[in-house]
């Protein structure tokens, strides 16, 4: 992308292009389940391009699929939300592969997950605006349907609200027309949109459950604002999730929206829908009985990594990940730069990126200036999570490229509880054990679904303050250093009289309980714990404690019992013998072990001895200067 002329020769309309660049020089991207999407402008022209970073194109007949699909938005200009497109099956060229693009015109619009948080965080939240879209996004679904056509993959990304609340539909590449109905569907769609049994279905039915699920979101979030922050806000659903949709009767989102008067009946036909088969959605939405009903069904979870396997994230490079684990450190290296690091920058580990608006954001929330410039201290040691498409950047300093996320919006990045926490630790273990656990039977849940993360709580995020002060995890990079250089400071600066252990810093992980000695030798009571030690008023050493001394077994006690062998003899311990020792009044003994014995004083020099040895110092400096001398003269 950084040389158009090269990557996009075949292509007249990018081949003098400039692609729009981040600020630390690089192309930005916009994620994509296949493709990756920048922006180009070559003059006044600017284009939307989406890379497909995924082989196969053929096999998906995406040439046959993108030219039926540019007919059908150029014979049909009434559908102004369509954009028309022009596919290159070889439109890219990096190294000695050629890879397919998908240009249209750059359309101005946010993404509907990014307007609703900037709606919802906004001092009072407008019910009108979100009606307007939603009456904007159900007139779109409608006149796909009378044209006898589907989206495929209605979702909160693919729909770009404009600056006048219209809207625009992008990424057609689920898109259902008859004339490419033979080739069947490519992608199942989100799986926060889609009924659990969609899979491979594909006709002009696609949209009828994505849309009732948007629809029936925004008419709650118009209702009550506050359920964005309670449901929503993660950047990769609304108000429902997967896990909704495959045991409905166990969905708190579904029951507090049920609990507003208006939507009740509405609510009801959805549950009743997500409970029924795929081809009873719409008798169920219509408020007939379906003729199928399904109990809980296992859930079709994203891909969980955490934060620390930087190897495993650099091999998912495009490809869209929820990342989650513990901020070690923050940056701002720059203007409109915010740098959130969940491990070694140095070493490569991965990082979160924010730019411009977004990095002004996360300053605001969690930021302070310093002397040395601007960082997000009140992030550091705090559990987070993201979504998104992961990319590479090579750093100068790092030897390996650095994965990252760069995030839409400041508020998709989730601050964690415990259970959010321990939820996703469940998901990123069902990479390596991915068979379903046998049902339950008298549940009506079954322990393969996913437990929502609201559960616990009405707001995850009001209980989230308490849950992170309470539990936090340990830095294991510099907060160690700092740590390991305050014990040692400690241990250094003790002063006389004081005991020599220090207290047990309450930061530090408890030491472990001591095991239990096993039963070889006859029980002998620990001595009483001692004091200050004084000085033996004979001068002689301090006898040998009972422990330490041969033990003798007293014939009167009964024989041991058949099943334990009798304890073996201890041999006797020998005690040397030791000087008289007299302290000197002036300096008090300190104890600092049960082992401690004082060493013998030192005696004092006579006068005569002090006098010979300052005459052998005399002659050492007088024998140096002469032999300076002569070495200057010679």
């Amino acid at each position: 992308m950084q040389n158009p002329d090269i990557a996009f020769a075949r292509d007249p309309e990018l081949i003098d292009g400039e692609c729009q660049r981040d600020r630390r020089g690089m192309p930005k991207v916009a994620s994509g389940g296949f493709a990756a999407t920048f922006r180009i402008h070559n003059g006044d022209r600017h284009w939307a391009v989406r890379c497909f970073h995924r082989t196969g194109g053929g096999d998906r007949h995406l040439l046959e699929r993108y030219q039926q699909i540019g007919n059908f938005i150029t014979a049909h200009p009434a559908l102004d939300f369509l954009v028309p497109v022009t596919y290159l099956s070889n439109g890219i060229k990096v190294g000695d592969n050629d890879f397919p693009t998908v240009r249209m015109r750059w359309v101005n619009g946010v993404s509907l997950g990014v307007w609703l948080a900037r709606w919802a965080s906004g001092p009072a939240p407008v019910p009108q605006a979100v009606e307007t879209v939603r009456a904007a996004i159900g007139a779109a679904v409608a006149a796909l349907r009378r044209n006898g056509v589907a989206h495929g993959d209605l979702q909160h990304g693919n729909i770009l609200v404009r600056p006048d609340s219209s809207i625009w539909l992008i990424d057609y590449d689920g898109m259902y027309l008859p004339a490419i109905a033979d080739y069947g569907a490519i992608e199942e769609g989100h799986r926060n949109y889609q009924h659990p049994d969609r899979g491979t279905h594909y006709d002009d039915t696609l949209d009828r459950f994505a849309a009732e699920s948007i629809d029936l979101s925004l008419s709650a979030l118009a209702r009550r604002p506050r359920l964005w922050e309670d449901y929503g806000g993660t950047g990769e659903n609304l108000l429902f999730t997967a896990t909704d949709f495959a045991d409905p009767e166990q969905s708190r989102v579904f029951d507090e929206l049920k609990s507003i008067g208006d939507l009740a009946d509405r609510v009801q036909r959805f549950r009743d829908a997500c409970r029924a088969g795929y081809s009873d959605i719409e008798t169920a939405l219509c408020g007939r009985p379906p003729t199928t009903l399904h109990g809980p069904r296992t859930v079709a979870f994203g891909r969980v990594v955490p934060g620390d396997q930087a190897d495993e994230l650099r091999a998912l490079a495009g490809e869209v990940v929820t990342v989650f684990g513990t901020v070690v450190s923050t940056k701002m290296p720059m203007d409109g730069v915010a740098l959130i690091n969940l491990g070694i920058w140095q070493s490569g580990d991965f990082t979160i990126v924010g730019f411009d608006e977004v990095a002004g954001a996360l300053h605001k929330s969690h930021g302070r200036d310093g002397r040395y410039g601007k960082w997000l201290p009140r992030l550091e040691g705090e559990r987070v999570a993201v979504t998104g498409l992961v990319t590479l950047f090579q750093s100068k300093h790092a030897r390996q490229a650095t994965p990252q996320i760069i995030l839409d919006d400041a508020r998709f990045l989730q601050i964690l509880d415990d259970a959010r926490l321990d939820e996703y630790e469940r998901d990123a273990r069902r990479r390596f054990d991915p068979s379903p656990a046998p049902p339950q039977q008298p549940k009506a849940c079954d322990t393969r679904i996913e437990t929502h993360h609201r559960s616990a709580a009405p707001s995850a995020r009001s209980a989230a303050g308490t849950a992170r002060t309470a539990s936090r995890a340990p830095l294991e990079t510099e907060r160690e250093a700092n740590r390991n250089a305050q014990l040692d400071k400690r241990y250094r600066n003790r002063k006389p009289g004081t005991s020599q252990v220090p207290p047990p810093d309450p930061r530090l992980p408890a030491a472990p309980a001591p095991k239990p000695a096993a039963a070889q030798r006859p029980q002998v009571s620990p001595p009483p714990s001692p004091g200050p030690v004084a000085p033996p008023a004979n001068n002689r050493p301090p006898p040998v404690p009972p422990q330490y001394r041969t033990i003798r077994i007293d014939p009167a006690l009964p024989p041991p019992s058949s099943h334990q062998a009798p304890p073996p003899p201890v041999p006797p311990v020998y005690v040397p013998p030791q000087p008289a020792y007299q302290p000197p009044p002036s300096q008090p003994i300190y104890r600092t072990s049960p082992a401690y014995s004082p060493l013998p004083a030192r005696p004092s020099a006579s006068p005569r001895q002090n006098r010979r040895r300052d005459a052998f110092f005399l002659i050492l400096l007088v024998a140096a200067v002469v032999g300076l001398a002569l070495v200057i003269l010679l």
